[in-house]
């Protein structure tokens, strides 16, 4: 069920697809809701910004989509994004190799803006923002009619 109505690495959030109506994700916030009823578990699976979304609070701050951003990436980007950022916050400069890599793997999001050491938190918060809210968003709306 997780590659049909899901994407992610670590966590997942809801695979928004012109093939999937919105009847199946009314359907898969039955389930969630039945098992969290029954057990009071969600997934561990499911990426925690989902979680709050699916509360319906929108409370999230920048530094919690960081880390639900870099949870929903995979093992090796997330080790890739911390150096990086690590390395940004202590004013080191960045190897081309650094640089490289980050580019390709924010071109993979969309982005084309121009990175650096000063933005690069910011344009990270905004990709969090777009995978891990924006596109679940469209999906949390028909998953919270449960009845």
């Amino acid at each position: 069920m997780l590659p049909i109505y899901f994407e992610g690495a670590n966590s997942y959030v809801p695979r928004i697809s012109p093939d999937i109506d919105e009847t199946t994700y009314t359907t898969l916030g039955r389930i969630l809701s039945h098992r969290f009823l029954m057990v009071e578990v969600f997934p561990p699976s499911l990426n925690k910004v989902f979680f709050v979304l699916l509360t319906g609070t929108e409370n999230v701050s920048d530094p919690d989509f960081l880390e639900g951003f870099l949870d929903y990436i995979s093992y090796y980007d997330n080790l890739r994004l911390l150096e990086i950022l690590e390395k940004c916050n202590s004013q080191v400069s960045l190897s081309d190799k650094n640089i490289d890599s980050l580019l390709k793997f924010l071109s993979e999001f969309g982005v084309s803006k121009m990175t650096n050491a000063n933005n690069l938190e910011t344009i990270l918060v905004s990709v969090a923002k777009t995978e891990l809210w924006k596109k679940a968003v469209m999906a949390a709306e028909p998953s919270r009619k449960t009845s």
